[in-house]
């Protein structure tokens, strides 16, 4: 996670906020309205969307754990039709162009917008950490569910779930019928790591189309494995180059297993 970055003026602003005791919604208050353009210079509005469940997540380009997120949270709003959920970007402040936006937007499902003046972010504003996520419930007033700052996607797919209504139950017997567990080693690696996974279905043996996708800390797909099996213990190699089979550059990666059922991410590092 990482602290906001603005101007001196704007981060004193934000610091004095909090300090006097000014923050956003808690769980249980209403979301506060707003109208933000997105890369279309669209404007959109939060009541544009009662009836739905809303994910809002503010982010800087700065923040990798904000970069790390943003092609998850596209998985997220891809599982989800867009009339039940939607989940909405908020990019803050001046820091990051519009064609840095654009550039994320590309290819996401989500909702990007942008904050230029940060007055969304003043209303929303907790302990001045990225990302920071909010899920909204479905009612006219948007009443805020739950927020975090950092992310966790099983814990953000839990609250979705459990503002839809009809789908929490189905969600505890997926989890329950349907358990992922992984493994990455070594991790860091020089040369090659072994993605190791067990999969198992409780109800029967039905087998299972377990994928990993890896992705740069810009959310690009790097690299894609298909693995269908129905064995307690399976396993991928993964030797460090992209699709088109040139290298990866050093650094971190991260990999998404999904059985279709259950999701699990995992930082790679690349070490040469």
């Amino acid at each position: 996670m990482r602290k906001v970055f603005f101007s001196r003026v704007i981060v004193w602003f934000a610091i004095n906020i909090a300090s006097l005791g000014f923050a956003g919604p808690n769980v249980g208050d209403p979301a506060p309205n707003f109208t933000l353009p997105d890369t279309a210079l669209v404007n959109h509005s939060l009541s544009d969307f009662t009836g739905r469940v809303v994910v809002l997540n503010f982010w800087q380009a700065f923040c990798p754990t904000c970069r790390a997120e943003l092609p998850v949270l596209d998985v997220i709003q891809k599982d989800y039709s867009v009339e039940q959920v939607r989940i909405i970007t908020i990019n803050i402040g001046t820091a990051d162009s519009w064609s840095v936006v654009k550039g994320y937007a590309r290819d996401n499902s989500c909702l990007f917008l942008k904050d230029a003046s940060t007055s969304v972010w003043s209303d929303y504003y907790q302990d001045g950490y990225i990302p920071l996520n909010y899920v909204l419930e479905t009612d006219s007033e948007h009443t805020v569910h739950a927020w975090r700052t950092g992310f966790n996607e099983t814990q953000m797919r839990n609250w979705i779930n459990e503002c839809l209504p009809g789908v929490e139950e189905n969600s505890q017997l997926s989890t329950v019928n349907c358990q992922l567990k992984l493994q990455v080693y070594p991790n860091p690696f020089t040369q090659e790591t072994h993605i190791v996974f067990s999969i198992s279905h409780l109800a029967n043996d039905k087998i299972l189309n377990a994928k990993c996708c890896i992705y740069d800390l810009s959310g690009k797909l790097i690299q894609t494995f298909n693995h269908l099996t129905n064995q307690p213990f399976n396993q991928v190699i993964w030797d460090g180059k992209d699709i088109t089979g040139v290298e990866v550059p050093n650094g971190v990666y991260f990999l998404r297993l999904s059985n279709g059922k259950v999701n699990l991410t995992e930082k790679i590092t690349v070490m040469r």
